[in-house]
């Protein structure tokens, strides 16, 4: 429990759109495949000089550079040096970041508070966070302390004080104490956002309330959370907004649409992103490669500090017309002190009334021992309101025509807190003081001890989702969502990972059409099962985005080295999506990396040559897995086209202690899955290691790849594509009982 103390005001208007520099609303933005920062008007702040880049939070933003990532300022400079294998944004002065294949969390100023000991983890809020360790999903506060006395299946971000769990036969959520508050059988379940959470069921989505009712219809082919009041929802392969009564605010137009924040949301066309505001329109037009969301580069604190400066320097001065015995006695301490005091009070509730929607205000449980319910307003974090027990019924039968008046407010970390306010329904009214009555919506014994502007108020828990970073790439599919991790590591398993995406920028020709799409985040998810499925060290695995001849081969002899190193007993795994060609002459396929031209293969990296590089030194397993074709076509119609041919291209021979995974057979084509994201082959071959929590035997993969790829792939794309596997004569009676886990019985 921390005491916050803000002695700062401003004058209302100060709130005035423009009067806060351009540079404390920035946001992530990719261009020629780097990141930087740009305003809402579309102006670089920070130059693109960054692999990675997610939005500011608590004053900094994680960057990845060279690798590594670190935490940089509002004017680029590194704060915290870039020592990390990954990282997410700062919360409750907390950020988690990656060594050593474990997460731990860090200070503002780079010191490990909690080391690095979990497999994962999510992000500290209101004093909890969520980790994956060996005995499964626990909360933790940041004592390192374990809650609850035990793990869950499955444990998902506590958000307004409830979080979604799983364990033993029982799924629902439970309350700050570890207290079941209601079971539900939806498919899957997300944390609440503004008193709603998105559940899916059957493929299909929707938003229940925090009483478990379903309040918008699922329905939706995908949604995302509610924010400001606001839905973005896929409706026939296009994304719209919905309000909270499930009707279309904006009608569905776009190939992707993020959450709004700070008044904006992202939002694709075609394959790139832009910014748009609360009526659809565009306010950046779609041309960058990625956009993270708008977020503050200064804290909460920060901004009533700055604009109360500002305020107080304009009082400080003498007027035109006041003698300077009366300006002498006005600017006294006393009366400078008190004039501090009251202007503080003005530019929070000033503050509080632009970003707090009273009118979405939702009702939670009411909790018959305490006689209040739980109650949250958007914007603001859940508030408490006392109602006799012989009056809750009819509270919750009518809640629909309540009146929320917030009277009075205060600030907490990075949120605001509604220290009073007054619920009007018919000819009652209900009151709510925080001093008195508390400011958890479970912990009832918990209460603040409040004065004018000094804020005690008990840790509460709302944990951001432990399996993706923030950042949102091209819409998130249903296998992005939901990876399974499994407490195995396997340090002597190395992979490379490519994904070809962005051919244009690095061809003459300007066309787009050479690009292959989503192959960047089939690489990105693969990685990430890598990591979390099979317990690979982050640290063993190259990532190349749009790679180049040299990186490819380069990567590929780091294989050969490594297996050579480990004498036979590491296991290889090469992964690929992008373009592949074969040559005219001698029909041998080639992948194409990002700066080599279809009309001259010179220097391509030949398929068979990355085969007998990968086998050339002893190692217990190869495994390649292809989402290309070799016909010169793919996703896109760009390579085939400067070629003008279609050639049936001539399989590589297979030896060694090689298993290869192909996304097609023959002269088929390998497609994209523009519903999923992803390309067809990679979806199905993730999805079915999320069903199979990864144990999926080879033999049992390849039968559904074969089935599933092919029956969509006529269904959505009107054409065969039929995976197939090559196996070396070594493997040839036992490779279908292999998988992709160790082989120890004790797993």
């Amino acid at each position: 429990m921390k005491k916050i103390l803000i002695s700062i005001t401003a004058f209302a208007a100060l709130l005035l759109p423009g009067r806060l520099q351009s540079q404390d609303y920035l946001l992530p933005a990719k261009l020629n495949g780097l990141f930087g920062y740009i305003d809402p008007r579309g102006s670089w702040i920070i130059p693109e000089s960054y692999e990675q880049a997610l939005p500011f939070s608590e004053g900094v933003a994680a960057v990845q550079y060279y690798g590594r990532w670190g935490f940089i300022n509002r004017q680029g400079e590194m704060v915290i040096g870039a020592d990390f294998s990954d990282a997410k944004p700062f919360s409750e002065g907390l950020a988690c970041v990656k060594s050593g294949g474990k997460w731990g969390f860090i200070d503002h100023s780079g010191i490990w508070i909690i080391d690095p000991v979990y497999l994962a983890v999510s992000s500290f809020s209101e004093g909890k966070a969520v980790v994956f360790s060996e005995t499964g999903f626990l909360f933790i506060d940041k004592d390192q302390n374990t809650l609850y006395n035990s793990g869950f299946r499955i444990a998902r971000p506590f958000a307004e004080s409830m979080a979604f769990v799983i364990k033993d036969n029982n799924k629902g959520f439970i309350d700050n104490n570890g207290v079941w508050l209601f079971e539900t059988q939806f498919d899957d379940v997300y944390s609440y956002s503004e008193g709603l959470a998105m559940v899916t069921r059957s493929g299909k989505s929707g938003f229940i309330n925090r009483r478990g009712e379903v309040k918008v219809r699922v329905d939706y082919d995908d949604a995302t959370r509610f924010s400001q009041g606001l839905a973005s929802v896929k409706v026939n392969k296009k994304w719209g907004y919905i309000d909270r009564s499930g009707d279309l605010a904006i009608q569905p137009s776009f190939d992707y649409a993020g959450p709004f924040e700070n008044e904006f949301a992202v939002a694709r066309m075609g394959d790139k992103y832009g910014l748009i505001d609360r009526t659809g329109d565009w306010v950046i037009r779609p041309k960058f490669g990625d956009l993270g969301q708008v977020s503050k580069t200064i804290s909460l604190r920060e901004e009533v500090e700055k604009m109360v400066t500002a305020g107080i320097r304009e009082w400080e001065r003498k007027g035109e017309f006041e003698k300077t015995s009366d300006y002498l006695n006005r600017v006294k301490k006393e009366n400078r002190d008190k004039a501090i005091e009251e202007k503080t009070l003005d530019v929070i509730r000033l503050l509080a009334e632009k970003y707090i929607t009273p009118g979405n205000a939702e009702l939670g449980l009411y909790n018959a021992d305490a006689e209040m319910f739980s109650v949250v307003i958007g914007g603001a974090l859940p508030a408490l309101l006392p109602v006799p027990i012989g009056e809750a019924e009819w509270v919750k039968n009518n809640w629909a025509d309540a009146k929320i008046e917030p009277l009075n407010f205060s600030v907490y970390g990075e949120n605001f807190l509604i220290t009073e306010l007054m619920a009007s329904l018919k000819d009652k009214e209900y009151f709510y003081n925080a001093s008195v009555d508390g400011v958890s919506a479970s912990a009832f014994e918990i209460t603040a001890d409040l004065g004018e502007i000094v804020v005690s108020i008990p840790d509460m828990p709302v944990i951001m989702d432990y399996s993706r970073p923030m950042r949102k790439s091209r819409g998130t599919s249903d296998i992005d969502i939901s990876i399974p991790g499994n407490p195995v590591s396997q340090d002597k398993v190395f992979a490379v990972v490519i994904g070809n995406e962005d051919y244009d920028t690095y061809q003459i020709d300007d066309n787009s059409d050479l690009n292959v799409d989503y192959a960047e985040v089939d690489a990105r998810a693969f990685r990430d099962y890598l990591v979390k499925t099979f317990g690979v060290p982050e640290e063993n695995i190259t990532l190349l985005i749009n790679a180049t001849a040299g990186q490819i081969n380069q990567s590929v002899a780091k294989l050969s080295a490594l297996a050579k190193a480990y004498k036979g007993e590491a296991k290889l795994i090469f992964y690929y999506a992008g373009h592949g060609l074969p040559d005219e002459r001698t029909r041998e396929p080639y992948l194409v990396p990002v700066d080599v031209s279809g009309s001259d293969l010179e220097y391509a990296v030949s398929l068979e040559n990355i085969y007998n590089r990968l086998t050339e030194n002893e190692a217990e397993r190869v495994m390649v897995f292809l989402d290309a074709c070799f016909t010169g076509t793919g996703r896109g119609q760009g390579l085939v086209a400067s070629r003008g041919i279609r050639i049936r291209p001539k399989s590589p021979f297979v030896l060694g202690n090689l298993i290869v995974f192909s996304a097609t057979s023959s002269d088929q084509t390998a497609h994209a899955f523009h519903e999923k994201g992803h390309g067809m082959f990679t979806y199905h071959l993730l999805k079915k290691f999320q069903e199979s929590n990864g144990q999926v035997k080879f033999g049992e993969l390849a039968e559904y790849l074969e089935n599933e790829v092919n029956r969509k792939s006529l269904l959505v794309n009107n054409q065969e594509q039929v995976p197939m596997v090559k196996v070396s004569p070594v493997f040839e009676y036992d490779w279908k009982d292999f998988t992709m886990m160790p082989e120890l019985a004790s797993w």
